[in-house]
């Protein structure tokens, strides 16, 4: 490979290559560092001994010079080289150092007059170097050139350092890189601590694409003394010769490295604590209370590092699959160019799911949380029945009862709280949150919805509510990443950026789930300490039995109806037909309160959390309302169901064109609105 493929072409940086040679072989460093015989004894000082037996005049005017020469003083160092020569007429070491001088100053005639004269007194290593270097100056002829290399083969013959150094540069100079590089090669083998010696490995490394080492050379020749000064042009020329994509390297290698590393931490730390909870979950606590105690407020702070690091990761991996993604698409795109044939279509396709992936994936960093009601918001001074009892199951667990009270048509039952971390620095209180369905009060008693809520206020009292807004802007980002690869089509098997988020997810999961199943424990607890534990099992039992039901026989209901052309008033108390199979939802219920938890669960299996709630101390209390319905806490439970059965009946019109709903007439009690065990 000659010196332009080394430079790829590029005749700028050929010529910082060529400009770094020509100016360092006439430096006066170059010459003082050629000047180093092989087993270490100091050329200079061996010449100028030499030379003061003969001529103590003649060695104090080389001296001068060399003080001159070595500050750069070329044209001042001259005479003082020209007068031993005059005094010495028949050494070589005067005509050689007129010669380096000349050289330095761009005199080639001078330069090589000088060294033929050298030369010609004597026949050494040193001076076949110094007029080899000489000949190099350009502007040189093929002859020159040749016999320059000559020169240079003969003064490295003997494994001469300065003969060794000189082949590089002629080398180099002469465009033979096969020669340079078994020189160089060959230099770093007998000088190896010489800073010299590693700006030539460094134009080695360079000549053999490898511009990583060839910084790692210069680097050394740094460390060994070479000044910036020195090491300018030839730093110069690497960084002209690095493709960005190498250049990088370092940076990408360590940071993949942090990232493959962090990923086995989480993932290891994730494994360890899902199967520490299961065991912690079983300690008993030492307080009729749901707070974290011992172990497992060890383990939930632990939790709280590992889901945090789990976020960090995520926000890692993001340039990960930006850039994995483009550079696989360009890299399959020369795969191709190199075969000689570009299929189109495939090229689309790739291009497609590139682009798709990397805009997925920008625009999941930014996501718009929806701040809207989840249901309609209720009035608690018109429901004082509701309000007393919020304030007393706050009482219970020892926490602020909720602001706001969502009322929603179907089963749920959750806390949430709005304002977050912004409210929080800035001293505010945020809002505490309650979604009620309206379909799971439905058969419910009174003391096990209070238990239930006892539960939700285990949140609020446990405060995990109150973090986790830097997992959940993950987890948001996360979906929106998923979905935007699922719609755009980039959710495909030949996508990898598609298994790298699958494969991210999981791990996602499994660590802020498994937290998840602790706060669920905990909150258990709160609830059963309140209101006993047979309360919650039978709260948490309903809840599930009424999430299985209510959609089913809604769904149920409706289709009878348009298959007979009926009309509904009353969703929530509307029996299906005779033939709506009973027992078939009734093992759908209990497949849900007996199903296995899995690792990605947020919530433990209901069974589990009866068996242990009930090895609590925690009887169920006696109050005057324990067989009151849940339904009494509100005055109008007949207007509420039948203003979210003419919600739902006109979301089915909008989609079916087909009308269901009818005001309910005052002489049918088909549709009553009572707990009844027969309407389901």
């Amino acid at each position: 490979m000659s010196v332009r493929g080394v430079v790829m072409g590029c005749g700028r940086a050929l010529t910082i290559a060529l400009a770094f040679v020509v100016s360092f072989a006439w430096s006066g460093r170059a010459f003082a560092a050629g000047e180093l015989e092989a087993d270490g004894q100091n050329f200079r000082a061996k010449m100028l001994e030499e030379i003061r037996r003969e001529s103590p005049a003649a060695a104090e005017e080389i001296e001068q010079g060399d003080v001159l020469r070595d500050e750069g003083r070329m044209q001042e160092a001259l005479p003082h080289y020209e007068e031993a020569a005059r005094q010495l007429p028949g050494s070589s070491h005067p005509s050689r150092r007129i010669c380096s001088v000349q050289g330095a100053l761009g005199r080639k005639k001078e330069a090589v007059a000088a060294c033929e004269s050298a030369l010609a007194k004597s026949q050494t290593p040193t001076n076949q170097a110094a007029l080899a270097l000489a000949l190099t100056i350009e502007p040189s002829t093929p002859t020159e050139r040749q016999r320059a290399v000559d020169l240079a083969d003969r003064a490295a013959a003997s494994d001469d350092l300065n003969g060794l150094f000189t082949k590089c540069q002629v080398a180099l100079a002469a465009d033979d890189m096969p020669r340079f590089q078994q020189a160089a090669g060959r230099l770093g083998q007998l000088a190896p601590s010489s800073p010299e010696t590693h700006m030539m490995l460094s134009l080695r490394a360079l000549s053999l694409d490898s511009p990583l080492a060839a910084r790692k050379e210069l680097d050394r020749a740094r460390e060994l003394g070479a000044s910036d000064a020195e090491l300018a042009m030839l730093e110069k020329a690497i960084d002209d010769n690095t493709p960005f994509y190498v250049a990088m390297w370092p940076a990408t290698k360590s940071f993949l490295l942090v990232w493959l590393s962090l990923g086995v931490v989480v993932t290891l730390l994730g494994l360890a604590l899902s199967s520490i909870t299961r065991k912690v979950a079983h300690d008993l606590p030492a307080q009729r209370t749901g707070h974290a105690h011992g172990s497992t407020a060890w383990v939930r702070r632990a939790y709280r590092v590992v889901l945090w690091l789990a976020c960090v990761l995520f926000y890692l991996t993001l340039p990960i699959l930006v850039a994995s993604t483009i550079a696989l698409a360009i890299g399959l795109f020369y795969v191709f160019m190199a075969i000689g044939r570009i299929p189109i279509q495939i090229m689309l396709v790739v291009g497609l799911v590139a682009i798709v992936t990397v805009f997925s994936t920008l625009k999941s960093l930014f996501v718009k949380v929806d701040d809207s009601d989840p249901g309609e918001r209720i009035d608690l001074s018109k429901h004082p029945k509701l309000d007393a009892l919020l304030e007393e199951v706050a009482k219970k667990v020892g926490t602020r009862k909720v602001d706001t009270v969502f009322l929603t048509p179907g089963t749920e039952l959750a806390v949430f709280e709005r304002g977050g971390l912004g409210a929080r620095l800035r001293g505010a209180q945020v809002e505490r949150c309650l979604i009620l369905g309206a379909a799971v009060l439905k058969d419910m008693r009174l003391l096990e919805l209070k238990a239930i809520l006892a539960h939700e206020y285990g949140h609020f009292q446990n405060e995990d509510t109150a973090g986790g807004t830097f997992a959940l802007a993950v987890r948001r980002s996360i979906m929106k990443l998923i979905i935007g690869l699922a719609r755009g089509g980039a959710a495909t098997w030949y996508n990898p950026a598609w298994w790298l988020v699958r494969g991210f997810f999981a791990l996602f999961l499994r660590v802020s789930h498994g937290a998840s199943r602790l706060q669920e424990i905990l909150a258990d607890r709160w609830a059963a300490f309140s209101y006993g534990a047979e309360a919650f099992e039978g709260g948490l039992t309903h809840a599930v039995r009424r999430g299985v039901m209510f959609e089913a026989v809604a769904n149920a209901s409706i289709k009878d109806a348009i298959d007979n052309k009926r009309s509904i008033s009353n969703l929530y108390g509307h029996k299906p037909n005779d033939s709506f199979k009973w027992d078939a939802l009734e093992e759908e219920v209990q497949e849900s309160l007996n199903r296995t938890a899995s690792p990605y669960d947020s919530h433990p299996a209901p069974t589990e959390r009866f068996a242990l709630v009930r090895k609590l101390d925690a009887p169920t209390p006696e109050t005057e309302d324990a067989n009151a319905k849940a339904w009494s806490i509100f005055e109008d439970r007949g207007d509420i169901e039948r203003r979210f059965t003419k919600e739902m009946l006109s979301d089915v019109e909008a989609q079916l064109g087909v009308r269901l709903y009818a005001p309910a007439k005052p002489s049918t009690p088909a549709e009553s609105t009572e707990d009844t065990a027969a309407a389901e």
